[in-house]
């Protein structure tokens, strides 16, 4: 299934979040408290890289990171001036920053 909302987006974040501290937990017999932050560093990573894209042929969703923070960051940076610095700075293009810098919070 593939979340359509961001409640259930958070949902399969979390779901996976905690496969992961299974996983982590089985393989190393690692305990749960020295699991779970290594856990939670692999699945946000592999959101920022692959979020919101399937990959392979087990149909795996990767959910996307929440943009939020990093959108208002770029509507603070830019200044109308410096657009190729904010758009190398955060890895976008041109269209997407004035798309950005035109959302209201």
């Amino acid at each position: 299934m593939h979340p359509s909302t961001p409640a259930q987006i958070e949902d399969h974040a979390i779901q996976l979040h905690r496969e992961f501290v299974e996983i982590v937990r089985s393989v190393t017999g690692m305990n749960e408290q020295f699991a779970n932050p290594l856990a939670a560093a692999i699945v946000q990573e592999m959101r920022k890289q692959w979020g919101g894209n399937r990959l392979g042929r087990k149909d795996i969703y990767i959910p996307a990171p929440d943009k939020s923070e990093r959108n208002a960051a770029i509507r603070s940076e830019f200044d109308g001036t410096n657009a190729a610095e904010v758009c190398k700075k955060h890895g976008i293009g041109r269209s997407r920053l004035y798309e950005i810098a035109g959302e209201r919070v």
